[in-house]
């Protein structure tokens, strides 16, 4: 039943935007990946990595946790010590999905018995075991009330939202005050060779370009967005990588394996032969590496941000500073003369010459 009320609810939510992803199609790709259990590396960098973030929060989260998205046995794996919380919401698209996940938490021996799986008629059970919960649901169709989650865990699922703000609202409005969301999403470099080369041959062949790769959000795009929804003390970091690849046919089809294959809706119908071939030529020509292999940038944004409380720290008025930047910068150069290099104060040759710092951190001139 909360398969097909997710699903109803999703498409009458949908109407109001245009749409750029084809859900349904994203889902079948998704389906694709269970099959060829190909590792996402992605997925498990992005694991570890939300893992980390929160372990460097100042917070114990012992309430209710929703967790959207794939990874979550790689999430379990690295839950830092700030989490022991009550209930972990387990939410993905499909029932599939949702099926793939628990068993991997049931087979992972590091995770063994120390989580208890129940579904929601089942909640009533006390268990001192962390309780973790399957939903299967849509990002759009968000089933938790006002208040009720503590914190909101998004792993790589966020780059094919057709509306992330309306999505982002309703995460907000779920969480209780204070309440933290913490989530990454493919940053707007991913793939930027690729739509590079087939910008390229398309406007050679056609006179004009057509998308065959998604549009993914910048690093500036996802903090405004935030902070324009009121979710406060925003941070976002981003981390970019590049992988080398066989050819470019080697490219696409991993990306075809770990689920992330394209599901535009407006797109060129249709890609001819010589076309490809024109992109693996003018591919290879600008991004074969010394190796003689392709490279491919990946970029993976890391967000968190809460829901406002008043004991959040606010920041200062303005005026109210005791201190100037210039005197900040005499003091700092005191404790660290070598940084007047960096402000062109100070040569390197000076420095070398009439400042040693011996062992005691006292300073001496020759």
């Amino acid at each position: 039943m909360l398969y097909k009320i997710s699903r109803y609810f999703s498409k009458q939510t949908s109407q109001k935007t245009k749409q750029i992803f084809d859900r349904e199609k994203h889902i079948i790709n998704r389906q694709y990946a269970l099959r060829t259990k190909i590792e996402n590396i992605f997925l498990k960098q992005s694991s570890i990595t939300l893992a980390d973030n929160l372990s460097s929060i100042r917070k114990q989260y012992d309430g209710n946790i929703a967790y959207f998205g794939q990874g979550a046995a790689q999430f379990l794996q690295n839950l830092p010590n700030n989490l022991s919380p009550k209930t972990i919401y387990i939410c993905d698209l499909e029932l599939d999905f949702l099926e793939y996940s628990l068993q991997q938490i049931q087979n992972d021996e590091q995770l063994k018995g120390k989580f208890k799986i129940l579904k929601v008629s089942e909640m009533t059970s006390q268990d001192n075991k962390t309780i973790l919960v399957p939903i299967c649901c849509d990002e759009d169709f968000w089933p938790f009330l006002d208040g009720h989650l503590q914190l909101i865990v998004s792993n790589m699922n966020l780059h094919w939202v057709n509306d992330l703000q309306v999505v982002l609202i309703k995460w907000l409005e779920s969480l209780e005050p204070d309440g933290t969301l913490v989530g990454s999403i493919f940053g707007s470099d991913t793939l930027q060779e690729l739509r590079i080369s087939y910008s390229l041959a398309e406007n050679e062949r056609f006179g004009g370009v057509s998308q065959h790769v998604s549009p993914f959000i910048s690093i500036t795009e996802m903090g405004n967005l935030l902070t324009r929804l009121k979710f406060t003390l925003p941070t976002i970091c981003t981390e970019r990588n590049l992988y080398e690849f066989d050819s470019i046919y080697h490219l696409m089809q991993y990306i075809q394996d770990i689920g992330e294959g394209e599901a535009l809706i407006q797109k060129r119908i249709g890609t001819f032969k010589q076309t490809i071939q024109s992109v693996s030529a003018i591919y290879e020509s600008l991004f074969k590496n010394e190796n003689m292999k392709v490279n491919s940038t990946f970029e993976q944004i890391y967000f968190s941000a809460w829901k406002y409380h008043e004991s959040q720290a606010k920041p200062k008025s303005r005026g109210s500073a005791t201190v100037s930047l210039q005197q900040l910068q005499k003091e700092i150069h005191q404790i660290a003369p070598e940084d007047k290099i960096i402000f062109g104060t100070l040569t390197e040759d000076d420095y070398q010459e009439n400042i040693i710092k011996d062992e005691k951190g006292t300073k001496k001139k020759n």
